[in-house]
């Protein structure tokens, strides 16, 4: 299997983390698409001693996901299957998580241990209260193969969920996620064309025109056919597409589809003219030797209309049949070509993603930027890039450090989707300044995983169990990155631009210092900063990270504290240390 063969490499996650773990926190990267694997081990990653049968909670507070996972490991082999009793599990993980008595779950009796389940429970309850829910996400994630027993368990546990919530408004998905959907899964990142089958599209091409690098032919199909695709290879069928089908809904973002649903049912004769239709990418289509009436497709993805094929896919129409929609297949075998034709046929509308910037003269000026450094930044999709640094990474960090914590932990595609916010980030930034910002965050992150670590011995102060459960709220880390851009002044002892300051010639680059080497020279400082605090704010981030007369107040006793420490020790303290990192102006 190819993706095991690729896990394996990954043999700094597996250390840290352990087989078992890492396995989990890699195939969730790839789920997810999320190529920062530490930080969602730190925010997502249970493993204590009392997790409720949850191995993995993430909420996406960006795209209005929840997403709970049970996991297994095994050393035995592919050739086993594996148990259907830990799927079942996930039935008691949603109980407690929706309506389970949180008291139940308490520090130690020593006051030395924190639950953080306690914190993302309540978390999720409240996102269910404010209808910030559209998507859960059952997942049941192993290395053994895949079963119908497990996939029965997981859609009586998805039934019951949805029995619980009573709120069809909200989409609720149940997967198996064992060697032959990760390998599948896996393959979908690395190729443009997903569903390799020889796929019969039962009508007669209308026009054509041919280009050098590809070739292009008109048709209209019919409402049943797409369905008939969708119900045979699902979100496959969209393996070039930048957007999946959203769902159906008659709120926000899945409106649309909503109101393509009622036309397919209510005004089946008008859709053609109603909808724009679809464009199917191929590696080859030509007219059926059988039948002129029928054209044989070699391999499908729908780059352009994934919303139309779901909706039409989700209709209990019986009218199907009469529903016509405009269809462009265009075939393509040069790789260059075929890049190009989806990033232009996905870039028409608006996207929620930074692929639209793939091709953009800033990006790739800051990746020759980090090539003189002897960094590889990459500004393209992919899960498995072998950089740890690149334009989806580096984007929040740089964003927060900047002030706009608040935009920043509202999720990477909120920057890319805001002209402003993409221009405050990256218009001319330099290389060293957005390492710098990614290598603060990272900083940040590994003071929580070491104080998760201890935690799960039962070691931690009372002080620091109160660091790591605001840790638990997303946009804490961006809160504290904001404060550190904002108070580099007083830490450096001199005036500093906090849109250009950088690590200084000769810091940043590799052959001097690797980027785990830069993470551990920041986190004196963002230890430090992270305990004076927690202890200045209340438990409840979320009561103050809007009150920007706070924030003042909390930045103001933080510059007040650096003045002291630094009186007080001048020669020996984190701030003093960190300013001989630093080009305060870059």
């Amino acid at each position: 299997m190819t993706h095991l063969n690729s896990f394996g490499t990954h043999k700094e996650l597996i250390s840290k983390y352990g087989e078992e773990n890492a396995h989990l926190i890699w195939v969730m990267g790839l789920y997810i698409d999320s190529p920062d694997l530490d930080q969602l081990a730190v925010e997502s990653l249970t493993d204590g001693s009392d997790d409720k049968k949850i191995d993995f909670i993430k909420l996406d507070v960006e795209n209005k996901k929840l997403i709970v996972v049970q996991a297994s490991y095994s050393k035995s082999g592919a050739i086993y299957k594996a148990k259907a009793n830990k799927a079942s599990d996930l039935n008691t993980a949603f109980a407690w998580l929706l309506s389970g008595d949180l008291d139940v779950i308490r520090d130690d009796e020593n006051g030395k241990y924190l639950n953080s389940l306690k914190q993302t429970a309540e978390e999720i309850r409240n996102a269910l209260k404010e209808n910030e829910i559209e998507e859960v996400d059952i997942l049941y994630v192993h290395n053994l193969a895949e079963s119908q027993n497990v996939l029965n368990e997981l859609n009586t546990v998805k039934q019951n969920l949805i029995k619980i919530l009573q709120n069809d408004e909200i989409n609720v998905n149940a997967r198996e996620l064992g060697i032959e959907n990760i390998e599948k899964l896996y393959r979908l990142k690395e190729t443009a064309i997903v569903v390799k089958d020889q796929i019969l599209l039962p009508e007669k091409m209308k026009y054509e025109e041919v280009n050098e690098m590809w070739k292009s032919a008109i048709f209209s199909v019919s409402g049943a056919w797409l369905k008939s695709l969708y119900n045979s290879y699902e979100m496959d069928l969209f393996s070039a597409n930048y957007r999946n089908f959203l769902g159906i809904s008659k709120r926000g973002r899945k409106r649309i589809n909503h109101g393509i649903k009622n036309t397919t049912e209510n005004e089946p004769q008008n859709f053609w003219a109603f909808n724009n239709g679809i464009t199917i990418l191929t590696t080859k289509y030509l007219a059926n030797p059988e039948d002129e009436n029928e054209t044989i497709l070699e391999g499908i993805s729908i780059i352009n209309g994934a919303q139309t094929t779901g909706s039409i896919a989700h209709s209990e129409s019986d009218q199907l049949d009469n529903v016509k929609v405009l269809c462009r297949v265009i075939e393509s075998s040069d790789e260059k070509t075929i890049s190009s034709i989806i990033e232009f046929n996905n870039t028409q509308n608006e996207i929620t993603t930074w692929d639209k910037y793939s091709k953009n003269p800033e990006q790739e000026r800051i990746a020759e930027e980090f090539s003189k450094l002897g960094y590889n930044y990459s500004f393209k999709r992919g899960f498995e890039n072998n950089s740890a640094l690149s334009i989806e990474v580096v984007a929040q960090p740089v964003s927060a450090l900047h002030g706009n914590y608040l935009d920043a932990g509202s999720g990477k595609n909120n920057i890319f989707e805001k002209s402003s916010l993409y221009d405050d980030a990256f218009h001319g930034t330099k290389s060293k300044h957005l390492l710098l910002a990614y290598c603060l965050l990272k900083a940040i992150d590994a003071r929580f995983y070491d104080l998760k670590v201890k935690n799960n011995s039962g070691l931690c102060t009372e002080d620091e169990i109160k660091q790591l459960s605001l840790s638990k709220f997303l946009r804490f880390k961006y809160y504290i990155l904001s404060l550190i851009g904002d108070t580099f002044e007083t830490i450096l002892g001199q005036g500093a631009d906090k849109k250009n300051i950088s690590f200084a010639n000769g810091i940043a680059t590799f052959e001097h210092n690797t980027i785990l080497e830069l993470i551990e020279k920041c986190k004196p400082l963002a230890t430090l900063i992270i305990t004076y605090v927690s202890k200045t704010i209340g438990i409840n981030f979320t009561e103050i990270m809007y009150n920007k007369e706070e924030y003042n107040r909390v930045k103001d006793a933080l510059k007040n504290t650096i003045d002291t420490i630094k009186l007080t020790t001048p020669e020996n303290n984190p701030f003093t240390t960190f300013a001989t990192l630093i080009a305060p102006k870059g």
